[in-house]
């Protein structure tokens, strides 16, 4: 009766889980192609959540005490490696840094938390109805610094996506943002409902806490299938969990003629951005001669900008931006590929008219 009870509570969530692993698939698949970094934290991602289920088996088998605290301990490691990918995921889509502040104070968290949680865990057993719940102890170092490193990670998640929201410009950037809120608050922050529950002086019945369990699982895939979702749109359009300002974005041919401006500040006209465009052309051209070089200039850097240039066979685009991430380079890349494409032809026959490309 009770397998039953078990395996009629395990389908759902089990179900739920199959996007979590078709989007680790498509992430991977990503990082492989682009050798991106982001997708291969949000591979990572996807992967620990995938893993973290498996070590959950114990809510279909009574297993014997030894194997369920073995799970457990699992279960609570590669749950806090999810969590500590999601921030370095959202750390890599917002600014290119190879480690900051928050990265290594959560990376000294995470750490000690699991490091307690394999040296000789100070864990409770509860039998109710001949069915063992493994929990934390309230005093003890593993609880203290596993509830340091969710409070920790949830203030630095918090200030994350209240950052962007606050910095987004459009209906579909707010949209994004609110979704990766409500999927991190479902998968990360609902599961402390069954420890409380464990923990309560009341007296509650198993059938209670596997129910109570089946909430919190099915709240958990459906707020990874949500984050997966907004990161599977912030692939194809990168800009949508970008934070720094976009000042220019233009397309010159290889003599320094511009064939499209886009300003993104005010004050920046068009005579600007022609006299811009042979500005670029001749100082790329004094540099190579200079230097000897047949390499082509990919990047100048100046206070507080970064010009990016991605160089074509018949034509030039620059990106003028507060700072590069790998997303903005990707986004680049992306309209880049796409001018070409739609203008092939014109770039090929360039005579001097300019009025086809807008």
């Amino acid at each position: 009766m009770i397998f039953q009870f078990k395996f009629i509570l395990g389908i759902p969530p089990f179900i739920l889980l199959i996007p979590s692993i078709i989007f680790q698939v498509i992430f991977l698949r990503d990082y492989f192609k682009t050798k991106q970094k982001m997708f291969g934290f949000l591979a990572i991602l996807f992967s620990t959540y995938i893993v973290r289920n498996i070590f959950q088996v114990n809510r279909l088998f009574s297993l014997p005490e030894g194997e369920a605290i073995l799970f457990f301990i699992l279960f609570q490691i590669f749950d806090m490696l999810a969590l500590y990918s999601l921030i370095l995921v959202l750390e890599v889509f917002e600014k290119n840094i190879q480690f900051s502040w928050r990265q290594m104070l959560i990376t000294i968290l995470v750490f000690i938390a699991i490091g307690a949680m394999i040296s000789d865990p100070d864990l409770e057993s509860q039998i109710i109805d001949d069915e063992i719940f493994i929990m934390l102890k309230l005093i003890s170092f593993e609880f203290i610094f596993t509830m340091l490193f969710l409070l920790i990670a949830g203030i630095l998640v918090v200030i994350s996506l209240y950052q962007s929201l606050k910095s987004a410009w459009s209906p579909k950037q707010k949209s994004l943002i609110k979704w990766l809120t409500c999927g991190t608050i479902f998968t990360f922050f609902l599961p402390l409902a069954t420890q409380i529950a464990l923990h309560s002086p009341l007296q509650v019945s198993k059938y209670f806490l596997m129910t109570i369990s089946l909430m919190q699982e099915l709240l958990q895939n459906f707020g990874m299938i949500l984050i997966g979702v907004a990161f599977l749109r912030v692939s194809k359009n990168p800009w949508l969990l970008q934070r720094q300002k976009i000042h220019l974005l233009m397309v010159y041919s290889q003599d320094g003629i511009k064939l499209y401006s886009k300003s993104f500040i005010k004050g920046l006209t068009s005579d600007d951005a022609l006299l811009l465009a042979g500005g670029f052309s001749a100082v790329t051209s004094l540099f190579k001669e200079a230097t000897k070089t047949t390499g082509q200039i990919e990047a100048i850097l100046l206070e507080g900008k970064e010009l990016r240039i991605k160089n074509q066979e018949n034509f030039i685009c620059a990106l003028i931006v507060e700072f590069t991430t790998q997303a903005s380079e990707l986004a680049h890349e992306k309209f880049t590929l796409e001018f070409e494409q739609k203008y092939k032809e014109e770039l090929k026959t360039f005579n001097g008219d300019i009025t086809s490309f807008h």
